[in-house]
């Protein structure tokens, strides 16, 4: 990508052409939210991944939003068999397992479940030990290419080709600086989402990610400044250096979501339940 002279890729542009507006940022509700920051990386991933397709005509579907509960108590409990116990949380590997096997799902009503708009306390309950997804859920799209990613060269390539990737790691990034930077500032076990790559001012590369944590977490400004130019990232997102994310990646597990072939969004209770 960057050798062919283009400067980024920002997978949020699909967002404003299709749905008419930005996505909301997430916002884990402390003290409510049982730790839902791998379903949360995961889904915005997945989403990324098929609107920046639809966008850019290489499947046929319409732009939608999906839900991270599912994600989060079918990694937990259907694929992680409760391994983790009352505690929050889940296991990228094993969230990356759920969409490309059971699929992902789009925002809306399904019988008593109402998936409409964030629903912690689903979430939380879903991924209790013992309980899960119910298996009258319906099965939602599946993601048919899901790929580790273990480098920031690999990472470079996949966002390039539209791909959201879902990072888990042990790393926090702080306060944004006036060019948009976040830096290390402590560890955290964390997932976050990319959203961007691109060529930086001194020739290097970097990345958009983009946490869990509401609109102003990180702080500082978020217009970044790259050799492209400048550009406003969404809220909650921040940019970082290669190095710092490679750092990140070295701590824990990174999963890049793929789009294999053409499909259409469509609600889930229009697919097979099983």
């Amino acid at each position: 990508m960057l050798k062919q002279g283009v400067t980024g890729v920002f997978l949020w542009e699909w967002e404003q052409p299709l749905l008419g507006k930005r996505t909301a940022v997430d916002f884990q509700i402390q003290g409510v939210d049982p730790g839902t920051c791998v379903s949360r990386g995961t889904y915005r991933a997945c989403q990324d991944s098929y609107g920046m397709a639809i966008h850019k005509g290489l499947i046929v579907g319409r732009g939608t939003e999906l839900a991270f509960e599912p994600i989060y108590g079918g990694s937990r409990v259907n694929v992680g068999k409760g391994a983790l116990g009352n505690g929050g949380g889940s296991v990228g590997a094993w969230a990356a397992r759920w969409v490309h096997d059971f699929g992902v799902t789009e925002r809306g009503i399904y019988g008593q479940f109402d998936l409409t708009k964030p629903n912690e306390r689903l979430a939380e309950w879903w991924g209790r030990p013992g309980v899960g997804v119910p298996g009258e859920f319906p099965r939602g799209q599946l993601v048919p290419a899901v790929h580790m990613v273990k480098s920031v060269v690999e990472l470079a390539d996949a966002t390039a080709a539209m791909f959201g990737t879902a990072v888990c790691s042990q790393w926090m990034f702080g306060t944004r600086d006036r060019m948009g930077f976040s830096r290390y500032a402590g560890p955290t076990a964390h997932c976050e989402s990319i959203r961007g790559v691109f060529r930086t001012l001194k020739g290097g590369t970097g990345f958009v990610r983009q946490q869990s944590w509401g609109a102003n977490n990180p702080t500082g400004p978020r217009t970044l400044h790259y050799s492209g130019g400048e550009i406003e990232m969404p809220e909650g997102c921040y940019a970082v250096y290669e190095e710092d994310q490679q750092s990140s990646m070295n701590t824990g597990e990174s999963w890049a979501m793929g789009v294999a072939s053409p499909f259409e969004v469509r609600k889930a209770s229009e697919f097979v339940s099983g």
